[in-house]
């Protein structure tokens, strides 16, 4: 795997940029009881607090919203300039006899155009329990829905990108992710989360594909110090930052970071599991299935969700619970089916089960593509594994296959 060149003609300086702006204007009470109006309010109030904890949005106060939302204001357009926003949520509240249901919708305030809507519906006489999932529900889809959007936005732009939709991009593949961490630098140089992105997105190709090089840990580590220099407050650097740690092999020196980041964002799903990824390094894997569930529970729908299941299973396979892992593994496939290590460890299990079958059909499919070599994947192993009783047997086992297959081959 050739490592990529950073362009050579840097981006010119620009606009660092930021998350999109929300604004929750006041619910609809469409029940006859006016004491539900009191219910309609709090849920908004209640929906702007989850969203605040998370970082993919900035949502303005209910009240600015409230004043303007109740102003007679009927244009989105005009409604979103007055507030300064990108998105306008709506919604509404209604009891039937034994339902609870709010429904809401996204607009484009630009447009009028509704981008997403959503129903949910609770049980009423178990609303009292059931109202706190109630927001959380309506946050963690709007949050995620917000990001999916504002990602193929700045995947579809062809000029002028701030360092943040720069940021977005590289989210997607792994060398356009360094590519586009630079790009964000060029364009914003003392943008904290420009250099922590490029920290995280080099780290892993470095736990995946470069050789012990202590030139390439410092570079790293330059952009890990540069990132905490600049901005050390936020939650979005220190997630990158733990994680960066933790792919060259200090995760013990990311755990403060990793715990800080979700004290500044209780709803921020990467920061859950960038520390759930630290804690699995240093052995405290109970305490890791703990975040990594909680950031599971915070990303329903998006894309990064099989990254969780596959980091929760190698924290597993640390800990010697080679069924837990492969339960694991299997939902990891069943997001994302392509995923090369995630078949490899299938191989693997099905070695020790005695599964011949399951062995030739898992490592036939993460071969058959072109992907990664098994020299590439055996670096790969012995950084995830490194220090854990576990890894002499993973490789073992690795090794009769790879042997088993050469066989065949001659």
């Amino acid at each position: 795997m050739a490592i990529p060149a950073i362009p050579a003609t840097p981006e010119p300086k620009g606009e660092r940029g930021g998350a999109p702006s929300l604004a929750v204007l006041p619910f609809t009470n469409r029940s006859r009881d006016e004491d539900d109006e009191f219910f309609a309010e709090g849920m908004v109030e209640d929906i702007v607090a989850a969203l605040s904890r998370g970082v993919n949005v900035r949502v303005l106060g209910s009240m600015a919203a409230r004043n303007l939302g109740n102003g007679g204001i009927l244009d989105s357009a005009e409604l979103g300039q007055k507030l300064g926003v990108r998105y306008l949520l709506e919604g509404n509240i209604r009891r039937s006899s034994t339902q609870w249901r709010v429904t809401t919708q996204l607009i484009a305030a630009r447009t009028g155009e509704v981008v997403w809507s959503e129903r949910f519906d609770r049980p009423l006489d178990e609303l009292a329990e059931l109202q706190e999932e109630l927001v959380s529900d309506v946050a963690v889809a709007l949050d995620a829905t917000v990001y999916r959007l504002e990602l193929e936005r700045a995947l579809h732009k062809t000029g002028g990108l701030t360092a943040w939709e720069a940021i977005q991009r590289s989210n997607m593949a792994l060398f356009e992710s360094i590519t586009q961490a630079q790009r964000a630098i060029d364009i914003a140089p003392d943008y904290a989360l420009a250099h922590a992105t490029f920290a995280g997105n080099y780290s892993v190709l470095y736990l995946v594909a470069i050789p012990d090089n202590a030139d390439e840990i410092s570079k790293i580590r330059f952009h890990i110090a540069r990132a905490l220099e600049l901005d050390s407050g936020s939650s979005d650097v220190l997630q990158e930052v733990v994680q960066a740690f933790a792919h060259i092999g200090c995760a013990h020196e990311g755990l403060v970071h990793g715990k800080r980041a979700i004290e500044k964002a209780p709803g921020n799903a990467m920061a859950h599991f960038g520390y759930a990824k630290a804690l699995g390094f240093v052995g405290q894997v109970e305490l890791a299935d703990v975040h990594f569930e909680t950031a599971a529970s915070l990303m329903p729908g998006a894309f990064t969700i099989w990254w969780v299941r596959l980091w929760q299973a190698i924290a597993m396979f640390r800990d010697g619970q080679w069924e837990a892992a492969e339960s694991r593994i299997d939902q990891c496939l069943q997001l994302h089916p392509g995923e090369q290590g995630a078949m490899i460890c299938k191989a693997v299990c099905a070695y020790r089960k005695g599964d011949d079958a399951g062995v030739a059909l898992w490592w036939q499919r993460a071969f058959e593509n072109g992907a990664v070599g098994p020299e590439q994947i055996q670096l790969y192993l012995s950084r995830l594994l490194a220090g854990t009783d576990t890894l002499a047997e993973f490789v073992a086992i690795f090794d009769k296959i790879s042997e088993s297959v050469a066989d065949q081959i001659g």
